[in-house]
Order: structure tokens, then sequence, then C-alpha cells
């Protein structure tokens, strides 16, 4: 049994900045669906989740069925999305699966991704209400710093 850390959250919320950390401190190898974007449409801004998210659980799969444990991070804001991810990553609930979820004020994803994202992309993304999955790590990057939240995890690893 591998572990896996989903990071969810929106845009400019610091999901690659965790992911990061978590791979310089924890055994985790690191999976960022941004990498899958920019090779298949040459751009974070462009995704078919009923297409792609299969593809993804299958291509994170082949980590976790390689031995490692795996960090990935998207922002799954619906359940729908792990749902599709899941269908991917057919055994994903015989693993130990970590939750955590990160938010910020929509200022400050727009102040931390303005040079990378539209500010209508971050505007729009902000009006979406994400999903809760039970048990699932909660933390506002605007209050708890990166290493404040791997002290957290760590608490659970």
């Amino acid at each position: 049994m591998q572990i896996i850390i989903i990071i969810r959250g929106l845009t400019g919320a610091g999901k690659t900045t965790l992911l990061n950390k978590i791979t310089e401190t924890f055994d985790f190898q690191k999976y960022e669906v941004d990498d899958f974007k920019r090779k298949k449409y040459h751009t974070t801004e462009r995704f078919n989740t009923l297409t792609d998210l299969p593809v993804v659980g299958k291509l994170a799969k082949e980590i976790v069925d390689n031995g490692n444990n795996l960090v990935i991070e998207e922002t799954f804001t619906d359940l729908n999305h792990i749902e599709l991810f899941k269908q991917g990553f057919t055994d994903l609930d015989k693993h130990q699966v970590i939750y955590i979820y990160l938010k910020c004020s929509k200022e400050t994803a727009i102040e931390r991704k303005k040079d990378v994202i539209s500010i209508s992309t971050i505007n729009s993304a902000y009006n979406e209400i994400a999903d809760p999955i039970d048990g699932q790590f909660e933390f506002n990057t605007d209050e708890f710093s990166i290493d404040q939240i791997i002290n957290e995890i760590s608490k659970k690893l």
C-alpha cells in the first residue's frame, strides 16, 4: 500500500509550491497535471476533464505501481473530477489517500499568478465552489505558510 496525496484547490492557492515542498521533505514522486496540459495543449488553461482525467489517473497509477508514494495536484474542485481520475487509477482506494484542499483570497491568487494566467481565468475560477471531501485537510494559504502545512502533513504520515 502506497501513500497518495492529492492536492486540490483553486488557481494561486499554492498547490504547486506545496507539491514541490512535499517531494523535497518526504519520499514522494510528484505528478503535476499542468505538465500533462502543457504537453497536450501547450497551455495550462485548456483541459478536457472527461477524456483527460482518466488518462491522468492511469499515468499516476503507473507511478504508484512502481512502488512509489505519490503527490499529485490539480484543481479537482468537482467531486466528479475525482471520479473521472479514479477511472484511470482503478485501485486508488486500496492505498492511503490524503486529500488536501488549499484556498486563498482571489486577490492573493491574482497577485501570485498575474504574470502567468489571465485575470479573467482567475476570476472565473473563483466563482466556483469546491465540493468538500470527508476527512480532507483544508488550509487557507493567506493564513498558513507552506512550512506550517508540511508540519501538519507530517503528523499524518
